[in-house]
């Protein structure tokens, strides 16, 4: 048990410092201690800002276990092996980020402005498509849910065009465009600011690079958090 808890304090040391030279190469080497790395970081990189608490603890009890004597390092306390496993997590996060390579994505219908509302709904329905980008010569226009057939078809317009219909998109929602080697924690991040800010996301729509007008490779909808949420733990 000894040589096990001896074990433990040198694995947590290994991944502090390894955590710690991420944050300087993230910030370019800053005049500053690993506290404040982790503070300015939290406003620009997701995984910092999901798991900040932890890493100032783990600032503190660094400086409790390692006592520093003539220029050596000498363990005085030894962590928990759930802190231990904790702070290798949070560095395997930061260094090999799952992103969304990672889940399995459904492929994506797409469709044009002039196809009527009616057509697409029937088409949605029968492949159980919830949302369908819409482009136009390439060009990405909008996305069709479930919710602007329901305005639509509410004020008595049934004979309309894909077009007409994405005028019944409310401007408060948004549609995230991400790539491939997006991190996940960014996306789930980024989705719940915005639903805070009362600004709810639709969907996130991948493509190559994360360009708007490039070619959509799949559509996450908030039905597919869970297993994001999943791969996150």
């Amino acid at each position: 048990m000894l040589m096990d808890n001896k074990l433990n304090s040198r694995r947590f040391i290994h991944a502090f410092v390894a955590i710690e030279q991420v944050l300087k190469k993230q910030l370019n080497n800053p005049p500053f201690g690993f506290s404040q790395m982790v503070q300015v970081l939290s406003t620009k990189n997701a995984i910092v800002k999901h798991h900040s608490f932890d890493l100032l603890e783990y600032a503190q009890l660094r400086n409790a276990i390692v006592h520093n004597r003539s220029g050596e390092n000498y363990a005085i306390a030894e962590p928990h092996s759930e802190v231990v496993e904790n702070i290798e997590k949070i560095l395997k996060e930061l260094t090999q980020p799952a992103t969304l390579a990672d889940v399995t994505l459904s492929k994506v219908y797409t469709s044009h402005p002039d196809m009527k509302a009616i057509d697409l709904a029937k088409i949605q329905e029968k492949h159980n498509y919830s949302m369908v980008p819409i482009y136009d010569k390439g060009r990405y226009i909008g996305i069709v849910y479930s919710k602007l057939y329901q305005k639509a078809f509410a004020m008595g317009n049934f004979d309309l065009t894909v077009k007409e219909l994405l005028a019944y998109q409310d401007k408060k929602n948004r549609v995230l465009f991400v790539s491939l080697q997006s991190p996940l924690r960014e996306i789930v991040e980024t989705y719940f600011d915005l639903y805070e800010k009362g600004r709810g996301i639709v969907g996130v729509i991948v493509t190559k690079n994360g360009f708007m007008n490039q070619k959509a490779l799949a559509v996450l909808t908030p039905a597919d958090l869970p297993k994001i949420f999943e791969l996150l733990e």
